[in-house]
């Protein structure tokens, strides 16, 4: 074996050709390694978006869910307000330049 690789060190046709088939398998695990790579780099991307993108859509939800609160408790102070103005206006009192006990009770429920 080793007057064999002696003797091809003595061939310069040889050495060309081992250089050459070197150079080759280290190209092609270097192209190997890069596909593999960037396929795993784009699951790792993937995987890392979808979880975001989870995320984005709790969040979404979170505020969709406390903007319909804020809705209905809008429309209940609006519903209130409404009810105490239409008291306000059946007041029989309404003229009177000191506050009756009537329209005193009304203004504590505000």
């Amino acid at each position: 074996m080793i007057r064999l690789m002696f003797g091809l060190l003595r061939n310069p046709l040889a050495i060309g050709w081992a250089l050459v088939a070197v150079m080759a398998l280290t190209g092609s695990a270097y192209t190997l390694g890069r596909i593999q790579g960037a396929a795993a780099a784009n699951a790792r991307h993937a995987a890392a978006q979808a979880r975001l993108q989870a995320q984005v859509i709790r969040a979404a939800e979170l505020a969709s869910r406390r903007e319909a609160a804020r809705l209905a408790a809008d429309a209940a102070r609006r519903k209130q307000e409404q009810e105490l103005e239409d008291a306000a206006r059946q007041d029989p009192n309404a003229g009177r330049v000191a506050l009756g006990a009537d329209s005193v009770r009304r203004l504590n429920r505000r």
